[in-house]
């Protein structure tokens, strides 16, 4: 975007040595819902359904959702 290279380095590092031994990486775990389910909790829906529903209403129901400013959206740079 500047032209210009940049300065800093990328390096890749594993979890253990960022944040340090014992840190379980959520992204790779899947929930464990046992504790909740020997309380007598059951889930309702399963994932899929429960992401369908949630990507339907947001569709259907779109101003209900944060709206990012749009460049474009000549309301936010006109002059009072």
């Amino acid at each position: 975007i500047t032209g210009t290279p940049p300065v800093s380095e990328v390096v890749d590092i594993s979890g253990d040595a960022f944040y340090g031994p014992g840190y379980e990486d959520s992204d790779r775990l899947p929930p464990d819902i046992s504790k909740l389910r020997s309380l007598g909790w059951a889930p309702r829906y399963d994932l899929r359904t429960t992401i369908r529903d949630a990507m339907q209403a947001f569709l259907t129901t779109p101003q209900s959702a944060p709206r990012a400013p749009s460049f474009l959206d000549a309301r936010l740079y006109s002059e009072p």
